[in-house]
């Protein structure tokens, strides 16, 4: 019988032991990352968006995870200019080259929207105005699905969709923090 309550004895403590150790804060932050995301209009979505950046699990705010949706949306942005910016260089002259600058001048215009205009007003706590200018720059996906569409060529149609997502993500959550 003593060895039966030592043994258990053993484990609670092993349990305290593993718990005191912060699992208990990343399924608290999983928890407030589903709860937060339940108030947008793709809990899912908005989940998968912030699973882009393993800083989302340390988020203990509806403005951190804004902050780290807007990153994410301003992240992308850039690096999607940087390929389009290659594809119309090297389709230069042509149909492809001429649309893929419509869509250079899209995101180029988004990246800079996100990156200072957006952030600008996200750290002022203009929420309604980061909100906006966010919403603004995923119209660049919509603007080169649309060129692209034009020309008969839909292979950037998945980008563009995830550029309208990650804005449309970060628009949502920054939109949380507006006061009604």
């Amino acid at each position: 019988m003593a060895g039966t309550a030592t043994t258990s004895t053993a484990t609670v403590l092993v349990i305290l032991v593993i718990l005191s150790c912060g699992l208990p804060a990343g399924h608290a932050n999983a928890v407030f990352i589903s709860r937060t995301c339940k108030k947008t209009n793709n809990a899912a979505l908005c989940k998968q968006v912030l699973q882009l950046n393993q800083d989302s699990v340390k988020a203990s705010t509806v403005h951190d995870l804004a902050s780290i949706a807007l990153g994410i949306a301003t992240s992308f942005t850039t690096f999607q200019a940087n390929n389009i910016r290659v594809g119309a260089k090297f389709n230069q002259g042509t149909p492809v080259g001429d649309a893929l600058s419509v869509c250079l001048r899209a995101y180029s215009d988004a990246e800079d929207d996100l990156r200072y205009k957006a952030k600008r007003s996200f750290d002022r706590g203009d929420y309604a105005d980061a909100s906006k200018i966010v919403m603004g720059a995923k119209a660049a996906g919509y603007v080169c699905d649309n060129t692209l569409k034009r020309i008969k060529k839909d292979f950037h149609a998945e980008v563009d969709r995830y550029m309208k997502e990650r804005c449309g993500v970060a628009a949502e959550l920054i939109g949380l923090l507006i006061h009604k």
